[in-house]
C-alpha cells in the first residue's frame, strides 16, 4: 500500500528537504532498519527480499551521515539535534562478513536482534524455509507439478500460496517430499551467526538485542507464550553474552499486541526499549520506538526517508500518525507515570 502511495505522490515528497521535513514534523530521530546485505543472496533469503545490496547500503549510510548523527542505542532518545540508529532483525551471518566492516569503516553504530533457536545454525527461521521451498520449486518443473498437486493448486498461484504458508506441519510435509534436508543446508552454508561472533561483536561495541526465541508472529500467541519467548531470550543475552542493557524488536511487527505485554517487559524485564516496524509513527508507549524498513530495492534511502516524512504528515492530518493503546503507561525511562 505504501509502495501504490509513493508512487503517486512522489515528485511532490521528493521536492521537500530532508531539514525542512524534519522540522515540520518535529521528527528528528530515524530508526531504519534491515535484515541482510548481500550481493548474492544464498536460498533461504532469496526470495522474501529481506536484504540490500552493498552499494545500496554503501549508498545508504552515505545518505544517513550526510543528514543525521549516529548515536548508541542508549542515546536514542536523549538527543535534540538529527541522529539515527541502525538495527538490523533475525542474526544472519552477513552481519559478520559484510555488515560490521561496512560499519567499522564508516564509526557507525547498530544493534543486532537475535533469535536464540538459530544461534549455531542449531534451527532455522520458517520464513527462511520457505524461501528454500520457492527455490526448489523454481529449479525443477518436477518439483513444481509436485508442488501443485500436493497443495492443489494452479501454477499461477502456488508462489502466493506457498509465500502464505504458517502451519509447521504443512511447511514440514512440503520439505519432506521435495527432499529438503534443512539441517544439512544449516551445516553446509551457516546462514545464522555464531556464539563465538555474537561475542566478538558485543565486544566491538555494538549492541546486540532480543528479537524472540524462534521468530513467532505475537499476535498469535498467548501472552504465556510471549512472555516465555521473551524470558528464555534475555537468559541467554545474559547468561551466555553478559548483556546487561535489554532491548526488543517485535518479529512481524507489534499489530495487536495487548498492554499486559508491554507493561511485562517494561515493568518486569526492565527493557529500555521496544521497537516496532511502522515506519516513522508515535507511539504511546514512549519506551516503544518504531523502524523503518529499508529493503525496497526499487529505491533509494533518501526516497524512502522522504516518504516517510510526507506519510507521517498525511497521517497526521487524518490523526493517525499516533499508534492509540488503551491505557498505555509511561514507564520509568520516560519520567514520570502517566496513562493516556
Amino acid at each position: 500500500m505504501k509502495i501504490n502511495i509513493y508512487n503517486k505522490v512522489k515528485n511532490i515528497s521528493n521536492n521537500i528537504s530532508i531539514n525542512a521535513y524534519a522540522h515540520i514534523t518535529k521528527q528528528k530521530k530515524i530508526l531504519p532498519f534491515y535484515h541482510s546485505v548481500t550481493n548474492t543472496p544464498k536460498a533461504h533469503l532469496k526470495h522474501l527480499n529481506f536484504y540490500r545490496t552493498e552499494d545500496a547500503f554503501k549508498n545508504d549510510m552515505t545518505f544517513f551521515l550526510n543528514h543525521y548523527r549516529s548515536v548508541p542505542i542508549k542515546e536514542i532518545k536523549k538527543s535534540d539535534d538529527m541522529v539515527f540508529h541502525l538495527s538490523f532483525d533475525d542474526g544472519l551471518s552477513e552481519v559478520y562478513d559484510i555488515i560490521i566492516p561496512l560499519l567499522k569503516d564508516k564509526k557507525t553504530n547498530a544493534s543486532f536482534f537475535i533469535n536464540t533457536d538459530f544461534i549455531d545454525n542449531k534451527n532455522m527461521f520458517c520464513r527462511h524455509r520457505i524461501s528454500l521451498i520457492i527455490d526448489s520449486i523454481k529449479k525443477s518443473n518436477y518439483n513444481l507439478n509436485k508442488i501443485t498437486d500436493f497443495l492443489s493448486c494452479e501454477n499461477n498461484f502456488i508462489y502466493k500460496k506457498i509465500d502464505e504458508l504458517t502451519s509447521e506441519v504443512e511447511i514440514k510435509k512440503i520439505e519432506r517430499l521435495l527432499k529438503i534436508d534443512i539441517k544439512q543446508y544449516l551445516n553446509d552454508f551457516k546462514p545464522y551467526l555464531t556464539k563465538k561472533q555474537l561475542l566478538e561483536i558485543k565486544k566491538m561495541g555494538f549492541t546486540i538485542g532480543n528479537h524472540s526465541k524462534n521468530h513467532p508472529n505475537f499476535k498469535d500467541i498467548s501472552l504465556v507464550e510471549q512472555k516465555e519467548q521473551i524470558l528464555k531470550v534475555d537468559a541467554y543475552l545474559k547468561e551466555e553474552l553478559s548483556v546487561k542493557d535489554l532491548y526488543f524488536s517485535f518479529p512481524f511487527g507489534d499489530e495487536n499486541i495487548k498492554n499486559e505485554f508491554f507493561e511485562f517487559i517494561y515493568t518486569y524485564e526492565k527493557i529500555i526499549y521496544s521497537f516496532g516496524i511502522s515506519g516513522l509513527k508515535i507511539d504511546e508507549y514512549c519506551n516503544h520506538l518504531h523502524r523503518i524498513p529499508m529493503e525496497y530495492d526499487r529505491f533509494s534511502a533518501k526516497q524512502i526517508i522522504k516518504f516517510e516524512y510526507f506519510y507521517f504528515i498525511l497521517k497526521s492530518i487524518l490523526n493517525k500518525n499516533k499508534i492509540k493503546r488503551k491505557t498505555a503507561i509511561n514507564t520509568s525511562s520516560c519520567g514520570t507515570t502517566q496513562k493516556f
